[in-house]
């Protein structure tokens, strides 16, 4: 009797059960790239063609070694492989042309790095989850390396050397890269940290999209640690031990899901700062965030609080409404961001039991900034016990609206100095400023019957706070005027605006969200029909 066919689902199981135990370190090859829209070996025709074409002295030479007319290059060196080898040896001998040939490669890469390759995306959760403690990629490109970002706002390297290219990096494209005709290399680096890890206790090799034909990699990277550790083979050709005929992009997911790296921090979001916004967002009025860090001024007490959040590595920013305070609050976990720290902020409002989120991030193993703003909404006894996480590598920035002063602890936003802050900050900046505020006020100009944008400026600086700065700014009452005029039009509208009023009062200024506003119009209308009360929940 034949015994039962080993699956690739099976394959994968036991692969999954032995990283689980062991932790992997990973070998990437281009078959991992390929499923991504990167170019294999055999595919690079069109960017040799490119770097010939861009450098006729080395387009020469390769005619001349061929014995054929001069001609364009796809003529002349088409998809002949020996031909095409031939041109990389004379491109690798020329700097201008081998720097040709990077660049376009690192043309491409951008462009397929704008899109979200879901293998190095699930590679990039196993990796933050530390079921991948570190990747050896024989490829150009920096998929992985976006991916990572993408999900964590940081690079891959940021916090630990976690992530080597020894055949080179489109991120660095004018350092000479390991063409295809010239033979692999592994570094003395990688090899110290690889001996290193070895020598700590066992890991797993994981080799993802690699055929293992080059001999230098095979000899310095993978025997060595084959002859120590199990060895797992992912690809749609996979032979030997621990081989899985999946593809990488397949065989990764199921990595991905069966060792469940999602969510990584439940109950918290990863802050990334990108897109971000001109100094138009502040201008509007709008709520200021992480998108607003890199447009709008350092306020007052910056370095005082950043002094604390070094020091007992935690800080409040305290104000009244409209003070600055939430955009403080980011721009120093800005700051930390660009040192390589993670941000996270509760993705859940108003969260009914906040525990669930202490217990995810107290043992986080990553460098980590916790941002709370509106912390006068949760519990003072949460306010307490996160404090009460701060460490060295676990930071706690929080923001809180306090009209009375009851904070003793906390760095207070003055007012006044952020609104002179403010009103420096656009004098310096009238040229960009003027058609912004066009936009809202068109009386605002140059010529002789317009308002002059510094009168305005002059304006706003006698304000309180520098939201009310940006409300005279762009002279807000006139924009209010119209929105109260069309709300006139919906029945009701004015008890709406009461209750939206009541919130904010009640939020201490936290403000409400669409779905709040939504359900009380709800209960609106059912008091309309049934005649219940209308209440606020």
């Amino acid at each position: 009797m034949m015994p039962p066919a080993i699956s690739a689902d099976d394959d994968l199981t036991r692969a999954v059960e032995q990283i689980r135990v062991s932790d992997a370190v990973v070998v990437l090859g281009a078959g991992m790239s390929y499923q991504a829209g990167m170019p294999l070996a055999g595919q690079l025709s069109p960017l040799v063609w490119h770097a010939l074409d861009r450098h006729p002295d080395v387009l020469e030479r390769v005619a001349s070694i061929l014995n054929v007319p001069h001609a364009p290059a796809k003529d002349i060196v088409g998809d002949d492989a020996d031909r095409i080898r031939l041109s990389f040896t004379q491109i690798a001998a020329h700097t201008a042309s081998r720097r040709a040939f990077q660049l376009a490669f690192t043309s491409l890469n951008r462009d397929k790095s704008r899109v979200i390759s879901r293998a190095h995306d699930a590679l990039a959760g196993l990796i933050y989850a530390k079921h991948v403690i570190r990747v050896v990629s024989l490829n150009w490109d920096t998929l992985l390396e976006s991916a990572f970002v993408r999900r964590y706002g940081v690079g891959i390297n940021a916090q630990e050397r976690l992530h080597f290219k020894p055949h080179g990096n489109c991120a660095d494209p004018d350092t000479a890269w390991v063409l295809p005709h010239e033979k692999g290399r592994v570094s003395a680096t990688i090899i110290e940290d690889l001996t290193s890890l070895a020598n700590e206790r066992p890991r797993t090799l994981l080799i993802v999209g690699y055929s293992e034909k080059d001999a230098a990699v095979v000899q310095h990277l993978v025997n060595p640690l084959a002859m120590r550790w199990r060895v797992l083979r992912l690809g749609p050709h996979a032979e030997g031990e621990g081989a899985i005929r999946l593809a990488a992009s397949e065989g990764l997911l199921g990595l991905a899901e069966m060792l469940r790296t999602d969510p990584p921090v439940p109950g918290w979001e990863f802050v990334t700062f990108e897109n971000q916004r001109g100094i138009e967002a502040a201008i509007a009025g709008e709520r200021l965030g992480p998108r607003d860090v890199d447009s709008c001024p350092i306020l007052p007490h910056f370095k005082s609080a950043r002094r604390d959040l070094d020091l007992i590595h935690r800080v409040d920013i305290a104000g009244n409404p409209g003070c600055g305070k939430s955009i403080t609050v980011w721009q120093l976990a800005r700051e930390l961001n660009r040192s390589g720290w993670h941000v996270l902020r509760p993705n859940i409002p108003y969260p009914e039991d906040p525990t669930p989120l202490l217990s995810a991030v107290k043992d986080s193993a990553w460098k980590s900034v916790l941002v709370v703003d509106d912390a006068q909404t949760l519990s003072p006894s949460f306010i307490h016990n996160l404090n009460e996480l701060a460490t060295p590598r676990l930071r706690v920035i929080t923001g809180t609206t306090d009209t009375m002063g009851e904070q003793p602890r906390s760095v207070r936003i003055p007012a006044q100095m952020a609104v002179e802050v403010l009103a420096g900050h656009y004098r310096r900046q009238q040229r960009d400023l003027l058609p912004i505020v066009r936009r809202y006020d068109s009386s605002i100009g140059d010529d002789y019957v317009s308002t002059p944008l510094e009168w305005r400026i002059d304006r706003a600086a006698e304000s309180d706070t520098p939201w009310q700065f940006s409300f005279v700014l762009r002279g807000g009452w006139m924009q209010a005027r119209e929105q109260l005029t069309a709300l006139r039009d919906f029945e009701r509208a004015d008890l709406l605006l009461v209750l939206v009023f009541a919130r904010q009062l009640l939020s201490l200024d936290a403000g409400s969200h669409t779905e709040d506003i939504v359900a009380d119009a709800q209960a609106m209308a059912a008091q309309r029909i049934g005649q219940l009360p209308v209440s606020i929940s």
